[in-house]
């Protein structure tokens, strides 16, 4: 069906894989996080049109995958040869250049739109939701701690990679403070995601940081909203169906990697979204997206979800 007729085997960790191109497919998935989760989103697509395929993922981040029962195996890629023959007949699944989502074009096509494309074969109703499976004690971790939290709780998640191909998409972290303690004010508890590597706790924040991503998947699952810029967690959000404030500002768009059910809050400049990896020496794109806006909408979006 896909790269020939020809059936072989694969050996991968000591596992042997027969593989018939008649009802099996591979995909590559590459890069962060957040993009292992939007392929996520396209094999649960496969899967609901094409039920017959065996689907074999070769992960950057295979905890990613782990437990989903849309998926027949899935090996760390990282632990493949380069020569390995099933790399052969894997499709990779990578979006277009980032440079195209600037023409007019592709300014409103999704990158996971990009992953479809990539497809040998048609989806006729394409899913756009990311998922992630969790088992009982992800799901359960640090329960009684999480409990005993004043609510609403809300996850944040203030800093990003250093070697973000966007570095500048990352909100101030002065702002950031003012954010936390707009909200504490209201008598919200916020959670501090991420590693201990990238900053320093905010003052008022709760720190729950280097907890894992699976373990943070069961604790964000429990959150009333998050607040982050585009990123691994929003797309981790998504998953866990937690409602997202995502602080796009004038750099990128949500159009390329928002979710409709996200507070997505950009703002009206003639240069956005700009797309630079560093900002302008006047950055009016984060001035304008205000922490008492960023506040505002959390708080509206947490009593819109509560009713």
């Amino acid at each position: 069906m896909f790269f020939g007729k020809r059936k072989t085997t694969f050996v991968i960790g000591g596992e042997t894989i027969d593989y018939d191109p008649r009802d099996t497919l591979i995909v590559k998935a590459r890069h962060g996080f957040g993009d292992n989760l939007m392929v996520t989103a396209v094999i649960r697509g496969i899967a609901r049109e094409h039920c017959e395929l065996q689907i074999i993922v070769l992960a950057k981040h295979p905890e990613i995958f782990a437990g989903n029962p849309d998926i027949f195996r899935c090996y760390n890629i990282n632990d493949l040869p380069k020569r390995h023959p099933i790399l052969k007949k894997a499709v990779d699944l990578e979006y277009r250049p980032l440079k195209t989502h600037k023409r007019p074009k592709y300014a409103r096509v999704h990158l996971i739109d990009d992953l479809y494309d990539r497809l040998p074969l048609p989806i006729e109703t394409r899913c756009y939701q990311p998922c992630i499976f969790l088992r009982d004690d992800e799901k359960n971790f640090r329960i009684d701690e999480s409990e005993k939290l004043e609510r609403p709780l809300v996850a944040i998640c203030p800093y990003g990679k250093a070697n973000s191909p966007i570095p500048s998409k990352i909100y101030p972290r002065d702002k950031w403070a003012a954010v936390v303690k707009l909200l504490c004010d209201r008598s919200v508890t916020t959670l501090q995601f991420g590693m201990t590597s990238e900053g320093p706790v905010l003052p008022g924040a709760e720190d729950w940081r280097d907890l894992g991503f699976r373990n943070m998947a069961g604790l964000l699952s429990r959150c009333d909203a998050m607040i982050t810029h585009p990123s691994g967690l929003m797309h981790l959000a998504a998953a866990c169906q937690v409602p997202c404030v995502a602080l796009y500002g004038g750099i990128e768009s949500p159009l390329v990697s928002g979710y409709a059910n996200n507070r997505n809050l950009t703002v009206s400049l003639d240069c956005a979204p700009c797309w630079k990896a560093n900002l302008c020496r006047s950055p009016k794109c984060l001035d304008l997206m205000t922490p008492e806006q960023i506040a505002a909408q959390t708080l509206d979006l947490i009593a819109g979800n509560a009713g």
